[in-house]
């Protein structure tokens, strides 16, 4: 159908129309097959994120980074493994560059698509790790995507649990109620690695960390862990690649109206980017006079009274965020709230948006399922036992999202961080001086990483002194060594 490489639709990757064009996204993961595609497609994909991140960058409805990682993923299984390798190592090496740049979407994709690549991942992977160690945004993500270990041989799989270990006894924040080694941690309970229990345990003695906690406990259970294994790379492309764009484009079209509203008050982007914090937006204001007297009204009821005290404990703030969600970005009339709209808070906003102990998000769905019931005692909610049920489906996977960092916006990032820190972030002062603190942070390691580029440039710019004329394999090799030059540099 495609006689040459220019004849494929390359322009459909930019995925500005409507509708996907799964026609065109397939045949180019059928070509895929072709090395020269391969790398053709690898090409547009850092063509694209040295677009988007360059400091000029102005246009952001081009998805080329959501259709080739749609397109590789499609085209995983049928590439040769020496094609695998090269993918799995560049996929990497964008991931990295994606979390220092905070990118978020690209970084979900990335998890989403990498996996389909297997056991290739394990040696890049390694690699980046050996390379940035815990200082990579990109941490969390990196070690979820290689829980592709479980499919890798017994030499390989040792080779991830050592390192596992050895991260984990180097970490300068092990200690932390917060801390780096979740991520090889669980890396460990997902592999199985009983054996690292003791050390696990030992850590746990002294850190109180609540996530070590809950790996521990499920490492020590006898129960199989794989339902907490869902990879995100087993979900279909043809489900996921739709979700993601609409949620793009929706962020791209809630960041139009917000710059639109900020031009139209002639506030700062600096000032917008502190509402967060100031609890004086109109817009807060405003769901809570539609919404607010229903979750009033709701913890003065009978139906919450009957609630365990633990899930009252987070029934006030659960119930809120959710009625001011429903009311600026689903816009839907809490009367025809649907299964749709409930999967999208629990799954996307609450992990994404959230800054809560585990505890929350624990107890967060029961609260929701009795403000539901509620709703419809008094009349307000038609659907609620498909909502309810709903709500019941999404409470696991809402849980392992909001304790995976690669899910956390932002704000939610730079609010856990500082919480591990110990900066209480209901106090703005603290919040502020931690915000210097954060950005001198960044400014230095950013000075550290150029100063290595720097370094490692003039490394490579050093001219190697080689013979002018041919040495003979029998004679001294002209390196000084002494040897045979067929013994030596030859």
């Amino acid at each position: 159908m495609f006689p040459t490489i220019d004849a494929l639709p390359w322009d459909s990757l930019e995925l500005r129309q409507p509708d996907i064009p799964w026609d065109d996204l397939r045949a180019l993961a059928s070509a895929a097959q072709s090395d020269d595609v391969c790398t053709r497609l690898l090409g547009r994909l850092r063509e694209h994120l040295d677009r988007r991140y360059a400091p000029d960058a102005d246009d952001y409805s081009d998805l080329t980074d959501h259709s080739v990682l749609a397109v590789l993923a499609l085209a995983a299984e049928r590439l040769s493994e020496q094609s695998r390798r090269d993918v799995a190592g560049a996929l990497l090496d964008a991931l990295y560059r994606a979390g220092t740049e905070d990118d978020d979407f690209t970084l979900g994709m990335i998890e989403q698509a990498g996996g389909r690549f297997g056991p290739a991942l394990i040696e890049p992977a390694l690699r980046l790790i050996a390379t940035h160690g815990n200082e990579m945004e990109c941490w969390f993500c990196l070690f979820s995507l290689l829980r592709v270990a479980r499919e890798a041989p017994p030499e390989m799989r040792a080779r991830v649990i050592n390192m596992c270990r050895q991260k984990i006894r180097e970490s300068e924040d092990r200690f932390a109620t917060v801390s780096s080694i979740d991520a090889p941690a669980d890396l460990l309970r997902a592999l199985h690695d009983t054996d690292s229990l003791p050390l696990l345990e030992n850590i746990q003695r002294e850190a109180h960390n609540t996530e070590l906690e809950h790996i521990i406990r499920e490492m020590r259970s006898a129960a199989d862990a794989a339902t907490r294994d869902e990879y995100p790379w087993t979900v279909p492309v043809e489900t996921w690649l739709p979700e993601k764009v609409a949620v793009t484009r929706q962020y791209l079209a809630d960041c139009d109206r917000d710059e639109a509203g900020e031009q139209a008050s002639g506030r700062s982007v600096d000032e917008a980017a502190y509402v967060e914090y100031d609890g004086d937006d109109e817009e807060e204001a405003s769901a809570y006079a539609k919404y607010g007297d229903l979750g009033d009204r709701f913890v003065e009821s009978d139906a919450f009274r009957e609630l365990p005290e633990e899930v009252k404990e987070h029934t006030g703030f659960a119930v809120s965020v959710f009625l001011k969600h429903a009311y600026e970005h689903i816009g839907t009339p809490i009367e025809e709230l649907s299964p749709v709209d409930v999967d999208e808070v629990m799954l996307a906003y609450y992990p994404r948006k959230i800054t809560a102990e585990r505890d929350f998000f624990v107890h967060a769905p029961a609260a929701l399922i009795g403000f539901f019931c509620w709703l419809n005692s008094e009349g307000r909610l038609p659907q609620a036992d498909r909502i309810c049920e709903t709500v019941r489906r999404c409470a696991g996977e809402m849980l392992e999202r909001s304790q995976d960092a690669s899910n956390w916006g932002p704000a939610k990032r730079f609010a856990m961080s500082a919480q591990s820190e110990g900066v209480d972030i209901a106090n703005p002062e603290e919040m502020q001086a931690y915000q210097v603190l954060h950005t001198l942070r960044q400014l230095q390691r950013r000075e550290e990483q150029r100063r290595a580029e720097r370094v490692r440039r003039a490394l490579e710019a050093e001219t190697i002194v080689r013979p002018s004329a041919k040495v003979g394999r029998n004679e001294p090799c002209p390196c000084g060594s002494g040897k045979k030059y067929k013994k030596c540099c030859g």
